[in-house]
């Protein structure tokens, strides 16, 4: 009987350490945080320039595009940040592997191509209208949000890999808010 509720006890201290972990961990991380970069909404849990500085510096830093099959509108808006993204490391003479997916699966990918998956970059089509950044930097937005903030994009992301890459590589220029973003 004794032994019994040592279980009962046990399984229960292990069930709160479980839920206990579960809701305080994202809470000592800190909460997301909106910014307002030229007039770019990035949701982060750190400043961005920071964060970006954190996840650019990575090896092998992949790009993955969310499209959809055939024709469709959205992929011209998803390509179009897409190619300014990978011409923004281009520039700034890094390496990132690019992919697809056509509806959520992995495009022109087998076993001997092992550029097709863990992606640190994302872009879809979304409802967002924003750039989140965390283990991964996701820009989702509809087609105009997508197409109209390829210029900020490109130029977010020369400014940090400024501060990562090589002394002789100039950074984009003005992008003064990025510094002191706005939070709410």
């Amino acid at each position: 009987m004794k032994t019994e509720w040592v279980i009962v006890i046990m399984a229960a201290v292990g069930v709160a350490a479980y839920l206990g972990t579960l809701f305080l961990l994202p809470l000592l991380q800190g909460p997301d945080k909106s910014y307002n970069v030229d007039g770019l909404k990035i949701i982060s849990s750190q400043p961005p320039r920071e964060a970006l500085k954190e996840l650019f510096s990575q090896p092998d830093l992949r790009l993955r595009l969310d499209l959809y099959n055939g024709t469709d509108d959205r992929n011209r808006a998803v390509a179009a940040m897409g190619s300014e993204i990978a011409a923004a490391f281009s520039g700034m003479e890094r390496e990132i592997g690019v992919y697809g997916t056509l509806d959520g699966v992995p495009d022109g990918c087998d076993a001997s191509n092992g550029n097709c998956t863990g992606a640190k970059l994302i872009v879809k089509y979304g409802t967002c209208n924003c750039v989140k950044i965390g283990e991964e930097m996701v820009v989702e937005g509809d087609s105009q949000f997508l197409k109209d903030n390829v210029v900020k994009m490109r130029g977010i992301i020369r400014l940090v890999l400024s501060d990562l890459g090589p002394a002789s590589v100039q950074g984009p220029g003005p992008l003064t808010g990025f510094a002191t973003a706005n939070h709410s």
